[in-house]
């Protein structure tokens, strides 16, 4: 079950990083710098779950993969949104 919610912790900071950047193509206007910061907090949040159900060495690992995974993986949400085929 943690490691459930240090998904979820790690997955929702990753989605407000990305919205708060100047880049994304998601929504019209991006989030303000306040949502960058709490996406921060909540991806530093996900990796106390992971310490207390693993080994820390493992839940650094894990933790590492999952952040890494988010972060180049959301981006790519926006070609799903956007993706009009040419007629």
């Amino acid at each position: 079950m943690f490691q459930l919610a240090a998904i979820a912790l790690n997955i929702l900071g990753s989605v407000l990083i990305y919205l708060s950047s100047r880049h994304q193509k998601m929504i019209k206007q991006r989030l303000t710098k306040g949502f960058l910061i709490l996406g921060c907090l909540l991806i530093l949040l996900s990796l106390w779950p992971l310490l207390t159900a693993l080994h820390p060495p493992s839940a650094l690992f894990i933790w590492l993969l999952i952040s890494f995974t988010n972060l180049i993986s959301i981006p790519f949400l926006s070609l799903l949104k956007n993706s009009e085929r040419p007629q």
